[in-house]
């Protein structure tokens, strides 16, 4: 998992020592500090560093309704792997239904970078009650044909067969 936040520091452009050592230390402190620390996490001035705090927010159980006000926040954040991990953490803890989740996982559905799709996919697996929403954006993904990698293809696939059987 450390390598995933070294390469999400390096996902923009290139990392500095700094935010390394800042990604490194987020991750440690994600999953084992008190709650109340993760929202200064969400707002470091580096995805990597939001993306993990988030992340473990989707993980750790019983989140106050605090650190869920301020990952809300942000399911509208500059970069789309933040906003559908922000999403995805919100969704875990009961609330797929908010307009400002799903949006945030549409907008990571349509987004050109296939990564961005990737990772929209991997938690609307997870969360079988949400996957059927984004029938629309599987199909067009699929359009797409080879533009997309076959893991994204396969998870489309996989999601519209699961929104299928919801259907009957």
């Amino acid at each position: 998992m450390l390598y995933l936040a070294i390469w999400l520091a390096f996902h923009v452009s290139l990392a500095t020592a700094e935010e390394l050592l800042e990604v490194r230390q987020a991750y440690q402190q994600a999953w084992s500090a008190p709650w109340d620390q993760l929202p200064e996490l969400f707002r470091s001035r580096y995805p990597a560093v939001r993306y993990w705090a988030l992340k473990a927010v989707r993980y750790r159980p019983s989140p106050p309704k605090a650190v869920l006000e301020a990952a809300r926040q942000r399911c509208a954040d500059d970069d789309p792997v933040v906003a559908v991990t922000a999403a995805a953490a919100l969704a875990f803890h009961g609330q797929s239904t908010a307009a400002i989740v799903q949006e945030a996982f549409r907008r990571a559905l349509q987004h050109p970078q296939p990564g961005v799709r990737l990772e929209a996919l991997t938690c609307l697996r997870e969360l079988p009650e949400l996957a059927p929403v984004f029938r629309v954006e599987y199909e067009r993904t699929l359009q797409l044909g080879r533009q997309m990698p076959s893991e994204v293809q396969k998870l489309c696939r996989e999601l519209l067969e699961l929104s299928n059987e919801d259907a009957h």
